[in-house]
């Protein structure tokens, strides 16, 4: 194996050098930009494509599988649209190095243009953290009381079976509760949300999540998988149905069927052991029972956006799914 590891960097130097090279340039254009999501999106993109490359110079399915660990093949769910199928690996054709002429580069744009990434613990991190407790908000005007406002902490965060340590919710006959314990938001949606609603300043925490992470959105995440966080084990409960205080917030009532409509929902989570979390640290898929239930399915279903005969049903008969989600 050392042997092979050495042969690998000896033969792949070129290429390295190329990696080198765009992992500072994306750095370094992250910094200028002042988008820290930027950075964390280039820095996975460049994980995956060294990853890449260490497969494509074995050619072995071993290596591949080293690189994900989150389970047995049978049970990943592997698209065909990445080329590879339940029957086994195809290491070149998933990887998408097509000759040993391939770049770091071309690795980390294929990326981009894949439409399902798998998640796994080599992609998929925390961001950023945010808590907050409910404050009074407007006194002299219209006060309403909410703790969707969060601001981001750095160092460990305990988490309990109910929030993080220093958040709270403020109306728990709608929030909270051990179904709703953390919430979280895929990082990816927000380079779309500033744009489409004009706000430059949309940081990380915008809609209320405790949790910004990079590298999974609402169609790879299914209810009831179960994540291993820090020290803590999570398990996914229901999506987020967002209320009108999120409109509020940004002074913008359509802002919540705008998130419906978008499937851009995000999650919220159980959490099954207590433990310490830290931002970007991995998200580690531990076990999927239910891989045809994503969380963009279940919105489908709910809100009638996308549902074929008998699809309501057979959500509601899923018992990992909240029951406060079925009543909706």
């Amino acid at each position: 194996m050392q042997a092979l590891v050495l042969g690998f960097f000896v033969a792949q130097r070129p290429r390295l050098c190329e990696f080198n090279k765009l992992q500072s340039v994306c750095k370094q254009q992250s910094v200028l930009n002042c988008h820290p999501e930027r950075f964390f999106l280039a820095r996975r993109m460049l994980r995956l494509a060294l990853c890449k490359l260490f497969a494509h110079a074995t050619n072995e399915a071993m290596i591949f599988s080293t690189c994900r660990e989150a389970a047995p093949v049978e049970e990943r769910g592997f698209s065909p649209a990445l080329g590879c199928t339940r029957a086994g690996l195809q290491p070149r054709r998933f990887l998408g190095l097509r000759s040993p002429a391939t770049s770091a580069s071309s690795a980390v744009k294929s990326l981009f243009e894949s439409p399902n990434a798998l998640m796994n613990p080599l992609l998929v991190h925390i961001a950023t953290i945010q808590v907050g407790l409910p404050q009074r908000r407007d006194p002299d005007d219209d006060p309403w009381f909410t703790g969707i406002f969060k601001s981001k902490i750095d160092g460990p965060l305990h988490m309990n079976k109910r929030n993080l340590d220093g958040d709270a919710q403020a109306d728990l006959r709608v929030h909270g509760g051990p179904n709703k314990a953390v919430m979280a938001y895929s990082a990816e949606h927000y380079p779309a949300w500033r744009s489409e609603l004009e706000i430059a300043d949309f940081p990380f925490g915008a809609f209320g999540e405790n949790l910004t992470v990079i590298g999974a959105k609402e169609d790879d995440i299914c209810v009831g998988d179960i994540h291993q966080i820090g020290t803590a084990t999570l398990q996914v409960s229901q999506p987020r149905s967002p209320c009108w205080k999120l409109a509020r917030k940004w002074d913008m009532p359509d802002l919540p069927k705008r998130l419906v409509i978008s499937g851009r929902s995000g999650w919220y989570y159980r959490v099954l052991n207590e433990g310490t979390v830290d931002s970007e640290q991995d998200i580690k898929l531990l076990e999927r029972p239910l891989p045809d239930w994503t969380i963009r399915r279940i919105c489908d279903v709910t809100y009638g956006i996308e549902r074929q005969p008998g699809d309501l049903a057979a959500m509601n008969a899923l018992d990992l799914l909240a029951s406060q989600w079925k009543r909706l």
